[in-house]
């Protein structure tokens, strides 16, 4: 299992506008030409939001201590390899206070998807990715 970078991977999505809109930039709807040719053309993009900045170390650290879970040394090996998490110092640890402010990695897909839930949000589609990027 590939472990995701949240800087790229953990973008929050909503389709409603939640509390924290402010954070979210407003993706209007759009075609765009897929990276890989799926033989479909341009493909369609409904609006949606996303979130201005990546998830932080510390971000990630609250959702752990609040879903145990998703904790490195208690994540079932289905839900995240070997380096899950694996550059925090413990498994409720995550580094020094400039260390929380930094993008979260090392996470699988599997726990962005959780993470993304927890806060009323889900993971952006392949297309809604490649639209935005």
């Amino acid at each position: 299992m590939r472990s995701l970078s949240l800087l790229l991977a953990l973008s929050l999505l909503a389709p409603a506008v939640p509390a924290a809109a402010q954070d979210m930039a407003r993706i209007p709807a759009g075609r765009y030409l897929p990276l890989y040719d799926r033989g479909e053309g341009a493909v369609r993009v409904s609006a949606f939001r996303i979130d201005r900045a990546p998830v932080t170390r510390g971000e990630f650290l609250a959702f752990v201590k609040a879903n145990p879970e998703w904790r490195r040394d208690r994540v079932k090996p289905l839900f995240a390899d070997a380096r899950y998490l694996a550059d925090w110092r413990s498994p409720l640890d995550a580094g020094a206070a400039d260390d929380l402010r930094r993008p979260v990695v090392n996470v699988s897909w599997f726990a962005a998807r959780a993470y993304c839930a927890a806060q009323g949000g889900r993971l952006p589609t392949v297309d809604e990715w490649e639209y935005v990027a």
